[in-house]
């Protein structure tokens, strides 16, 4: 297990992140390569096994802690602007893609 760590708080809201957006979601990593980001996983682990190299899964966990306060304050304005949504929208998907999940795309 690398010496860094997520705060447990991060990885709480990484947690509901996915729970609320579980529908929307599917693994990008091949099936049985690597721990898979859910509701219950460790996301230390998860980076873990995504990012073998310590230097970047550090570097991961760094941009997770990162991505997750800028969401978190930018949710909290309660804001109805568009480009306020398209930022958290984005910001999901690269904490989603970081754990190796995609959104999935539903042709309407």
């Amino acid at each position: 297990m690398p010496q860094h760590q997520l705060l447990a708080t991060t990885g709480y809201y990484i947690r509901q992140l996915i729970k609320q957006h579980g529908q929307e979601l599917q693994s990008a990593v091949a099936q049985g390569a690597q721990l898979i980001a859910n509701t219950t996983a460790d996301i230390n682990r998860v980076i873990a096994s995504l990012y073998p190299n310590e230097s970047e899964t550090t570097r991961m966990m760094s941009e997770l802690e990162l991505l997750v306060k800028v969401h978190q304050h930018l949710r909290s304005q309660n804001s109805l602007y568009a480009s306020t949504f398209e930022q958290l929208q984005d910001i999901e998907s690269r904490i989603f893609s970081i754990l190796g999940l995609s959104r999935v795309c539903y042709a309407s």
